[in-house]
């Protein structure tokens, strides 16, 4: 399995009680594959894994893999604070269809050793009946997978791919030179203010929490950069970075949500204890969607 490409981290439709609002999640769905993304990555970030309920979390899986039907592969985060939990997330959603699971170090305690994570990352992938994306995001989980470590994971069966969220455009460039000549291991650029100059350098593609509001411009982004067209590539970024000031007070979640809603595709309610934008968070995502003339 290789991903290459616009691979947006979907939001998790929710209603009113925390459970999955699956009609909802169908139209979200359609409207990333409709709008260019070549994957969808669902349970990540973006999804809320970490405040969804079990049964939200669980139900998830299943309904975006029918929807989806085979028109691209389905990526599933297994995150969890133990590697008990990873491994039962990942029979899950190996077993409901997902193509690939997406496996972050442990979270919580700051101090696993660099061979706790890999044995973690290990077991993960013994547990799975379908290929494992590594997930690099220290600012979440507060642990760094050493590119040492990343690369001795690529050599391992069932390691296909790397999205790195570090932020850390040195570490960021190192990968893509060790990765991008490879055939068997993808890697993806987890923070979308790099995304232009990530695939100009040679990564595989991006995963933008904003694609879940304008996927065709994240598309446009991804396509201008892997032609090699830098000056349509930098317009493009500017377009994705002034997008992103929907969520200029830092709540992704419920803005992208808020802007979800206006664009007529999901409901706005985030996982507790997020709470609803405010009058004033709505006044900035009209703001920006009314500048790029959406909708």
């Amino acid at each position: 399995m290789y991903v290459r490409g616009l691979v947006p981290p979907m939001v998790t439709p929710l209603r009113e009680d925390q459970g999955l609002d699956a009609d909802a999640v169908g139209r979200v769905v359609d409207f990333l594959i409709d709008g260019g993304s070549h994957a969808v990555f669902i349970s990540g970030t973006m999804g809320e894994f970490f405040g969804l309920t079990d049964s939200a979390r669980e139900e998830l899986v299943p309904a975006s893999v029918e929807r989806v039907a085979g028109r691209v592969p389905v990526l599933a985060g297994v995150g969890e604070s133990s590697t008990e939990r990873a491994c039962r997330r990942v029979r899950h959603a190996s077993g409901a269809g997902a193509d690939a699971v997406v496996a972050l170090a442990p979270y919580y305690y700051p101090r696993y050793s660099r061979e706790e994570i890999v044995e973690h990352l290990l077991r993960v992938r013994d547990a799975s009946a379908v290929p494992v994306v590594i997930y690099e995001n220290p600012h979440t989980t507060h642990l760094a997978i050493e590119i040492d470590d990343v690369m001795r994971l690529a050599e391992e069966d069932g390691f296909v791919g790397l999205k790195d969220s570090s932020g850390d455009w040195e570490r960021f460039s190192r990968l893509t030179e060790l990765i991008a000549p490879r055939e068997d291991f993808f890697l993806l650029q987890g923070n979308t203010a790099d995304a232009g100059r990530s695939v100009l350098a040679g990564a595989d593609g991006y995963v933008p929490g904003i694609g879940n509001v304008a996927p065709k411009v994240c598309r446009a982004l991804y396509d201008a950069a892997a032609s090699g067209d830098e000056a349509a590539t930098a317009k493009l970024q500017a377009d994705v970075d002034s997008l992103r000031e929907i969520w200029e007070d830092g709540r992704p979640v419920p803005a992208a949500k808020y802007a979800m809603e206006l664009l007529g595709i999901c409901g706005p309610v985030a996982s507790s204890p997020q709470l609803a934008v405010t009058e004033a968070e709505k006044a900035q995502v009209r703001s920006v969607l009314g500048r790029l003339g959406m909708p």
